[in-house]
């Protein structure tokens, strides 16, 4: 949403109607770092990546003065059980080799249920947890 006034932006407001609730800011760049980015990035770079959202989200909004790093970083690490919570559900759905089991319309229509166990004995996904979860036990400890 824009304030407009005499043909000039003065105010813009971010609005996410992905889920219709209202929440932290940090449950959707958990949901963005732990769905897409490599478990090196995930664990190893993860302060990097968050500073240079910061930067950039500072930079177009101008909100440096309400909005500050360790606002991020705390609202961040309050809610990162919630990234855990992201992995456990649909890692196994993205490692899955057989990619036409990923039929969106069939899971919708129940044709198809992507939350069985044999997803969880994917190799790939073992992997993929096995690797994560040092990570998680440091920051959750």
């Amino acid at each position: 949403m824009f304030q407009n006034i005499d043909n000039d932006i003065k105010d813009a407001k971010l609005i996410d109607y992905q889920l219709v609730t209202y929440n932290s800011f940090s449950l959707d760049l958990l949901a963005f770092i732990f769905l897409n980015a490599s478990i090196e990035v995930q664990t190893k770079h993860l302060d990097t990546v968050l500073k240079h959202y910061y930067e950039i989200f500072i930079s177009i909004t101008g909100e440096g003065d309400k909005f500050t790093w360790k606002i991020l970083k705390n609202e961040f690490e309050k809610n990162l059980l919630f990234g855990l919570c992201l992995i456990l559900i649909f890692w196994p759905i993205f490692s899955s080799r057989d990619t036409s089991e990923m039929d969106l319309a069939d899971i919708l229509n129940g044709k198809f249920n992507p939350w069985t166990k044999e997803k969880y004995k994917n190799p790939e996904f073992i992997k993929m947890f096995k690797n994560i979860v040092p990570y998680f036990v440091e920051k959750l400890s």
